[in-house]
C-alpha cells in the first residue's frame, strides 16, 4: 500500500463519520481526568482564577501575590501532566484501534491492559527526553545572558530556531512510536525510527496540515462555545460558591461539553493519521 499523507490526513474525520460515538467514549475520559485533576487541585486552582481575575481587573498584584501564583500554577502542572499523560495512554490506543481494527468496537475502542500501559511507556519515555533537550536549551540560553542583552537575545534566537528544527525532526522520527507498540503489542520505541526512514518530508506535511485542521475545529468550537463562556462568567464564581444561577450552571455546562468534545475530536485529528500512516508503511 502506498503512504499518501494526504489520504492518512483526513483519517479522523473518516472515523468520526464512521463511529461518530467514538467521540462520546474519548470524552468520558477527558471527563473523568479533569474532574480528577479539579478534586486534586481544587484549592490552587481557585488561587489561580483569583490571580487572573485581579490582572483582569486592571489592578497590580504584588510580590507576594505573583509568588503564590506561580506557586499555585506549578501544583496545578504536578496534577495535570501526570493526569494527562494517562488520558493519552488511553485515548491514544482507542484511536489507533478505530482505525487499524474498525471492527472490534467493544467499549468504544477503549481498553485498560497491556496497550495502554505500554503506551504510557512510550510516551513517558519520549516526554523525558524532550524535557530534557528543553532542558539543556534552556541552560545555554541561561549562561548566554551573562554575555549581556545582545547576546543573550542572538543566542535565544539561534537556540529556539535549532529546538524547533530539533523538535520537528524528533517527533516524526517517532510519531509511529504508538501506533506500533498498540498494532504489534510491544514497546516499540526505535521501530518508529526506522520505520520513518525515507518518510520524514511526508510525514511533516501530514503532522502540520492535521496541526491546522486541528487548529480550525478548536477555532470553531470556541466560537460557538463563547456565548455559553460569557454566561457561566468563566465558571470562577461556581468555583467558589458565590454568585451561582441557573444560568450560570447552564453556561458552564455548555461550555464543559462543548471543549471536552472539542478535545476528543482533536485526538482524533492528530492521533488517526499517524495510525493510518503506520498501516500505508507496513503493509506496501
Amino acid at each position: 500500500m502506498k503512504f499518501g499523507a494526504t489520504d492518512a490526513v483526513f483519517e479522523g474525520f473518516r472515523i468520526t463519520r464512521q463511529k461518530p460515538v467514538l467521540l462520546l467514549w474519548l470524552s468520558l475520559v477527558y471527563a473523568v481526568a479533569g474532574a480528577l485533576a479539579m478534586a486534586l487541585a481544587y484549592q490552587p486552582f481557585v488561587e489561580l482564577m483569583a490571580f487572573i481575575g485581579t490582572m483582569q481587573n486592571g489592578q497590580e498584584p504584588s510580590e507576594a501575590e505573583a509568588m503564590k501564583f506561580m506557586a499555585a500554577y506549578g501544583r496545578i502542572l504536578l496534577v495535570a501532566l501526570p493526569l494527562s499523560l494517562i488520558a493519552t495512554s488511553i485515548t491514544y490506543p482507542a484511536v489507533v484501534r478505530a482505525t487499524l481494527t474498525p471492527e472490534d468496537s467493544r467499549f468504544g475502542y477503549l481498553r485498560l491492559g497491556r496497550d495502554e500501559l505500554n503506551t504510557f511507556v512510550v510516551m513517558l519515555v519520549l516526554s523525558v527526553a524532550w524535557l530534557v533537550v528543553m532542558a539543556f536549551a534552556g541552560i545555554v540560553v541561561s549562561i548566554s545572558a551573562m554575555g549581556g542583552i545582545p547576546v543573550a537575545l542572538l543566542v535565544g534566537l539561534l537556540v529556539f530556531l535549532a529546538v524547533a528544527a530539533f523538535g520537528a525532526w524528533f517527533w516524526v522520527k517517532f510519531s509511529l512510536a504508538v501506533p506500533i507498540t498498540v498494532a504489534e503489542k510491544r514497546i516499540a520505541i526505535m521501530d518508529s525510527f526506522h520505520m520513518t526512514k525515507g518518510n520524514f518530508w511526508p510525514l511533516l506535511g501530514m503532522a502540520f496540515l492535521a496541526a491546522i485542521l486541528s487548529f480550525g475545529v478548536n477555532l470553531l468550537v470556541s466560537i460557538v462555545a463563547m456565548p455559553f463562556a460569557a454566561i457561566s462568567g468563566g465558571g470562577f464564581g461556581l468555583l467558589t460558591g458565590q454568585g451561582v444561577t441557573a444560568l450560570t450552571v447552564i453556561g458552564l455546562v455548555g461550555t464543559v461539553v462543548l471543549n471536552l468534545l472539542m478535545t476528543s475530536a482533536q485526538a482524533l485529528i492528530m492521533y488517526a493519521p499517524f495510525a493510518s500512516a503506520y498501516r500505508m508503511l507496513k503493509h506496501r
